[in-house]
């Protein structure tokens, strides 16, 4: 005979859900995790058969992906400023470079701790600037494969270009020290 056993997730008060498995018995964990991939399952399915004339599935993604960050952000994940409350999309791209990141020390690809590209760290500052208002501008110092530097900046006064400057040198000696173990 087929056991079947019944889990259900209280949410607000006033919506359960239940799931019911005809295989052994899951662990909490174990529960949670075929529940949101049966949730996410179905939102796929219902995405691809509303897209002639439903919700539009940008903005159901958006809506996903927004639901994410906002669990993220009581987690490690939460980048933390101190100064406003982060977006929780920003949350969910932060979370993601981090789990990326920790996927290539796990799999030994990373020779640092953290292994950023020049295609990565642009590409998570092109997420800042199309969203509306949150790049002013922008100053940059790349080294070439042939070794030379070169640096190029937006609409800046010398004098502005330089204090940029001063305030990344100086985030990069409190990374450093940061990372800083005594031996």
């Amino acid at each position: 005979m087929d056991e079947k056993t019944t889990y259900e997730i209280q949410f607000n008060e006033s919506f359960t859900v239940r799931m019911q498995t005809e295989n052994e018995p899951m662990s909490p964990e174990e529960f949670d995790k075929a529940a949101f991939e049966a949730v996410l399952a179905d939102l796929v399915l219902r995405a691809k058969d509303e897209s002639d004339g439903g919700e539009n599935p940008e903005d159901l993604w958006r809506w996903v992906c927004t639901q994410l960050g906002t669990a993220l952000q009581n987690t490690v994940f939460a980048e933390e400023d101190g100064q406003s409350e982060q977006d929780p999309l920003d949350t969910l791209i932060h979370a993601a470079f981090k789990l990326k990141g920790a996927a290539s020390e796990d799999s030994g690809d990373s020779e640092e701790e953290e292994t950023i590209t020049p295609v990565h760290l642009l590409e998570h500052l092109l997420t800042y600037i199309h969203q509306e208002n949150q790049i002013e501008s922008v100053l940059y110092v790349a080294r070439m494969n042939d070794g030379t530097i070169t640096s190029g900046w937006t609409d800046l006064a010398h004098t502005e270009a330089i204090g940029l400057l001063e305030v990344g040198k100086l985030q990069v000696v409190k990374e450093m020290w940061n990372d800083w173990a005594p031996r």
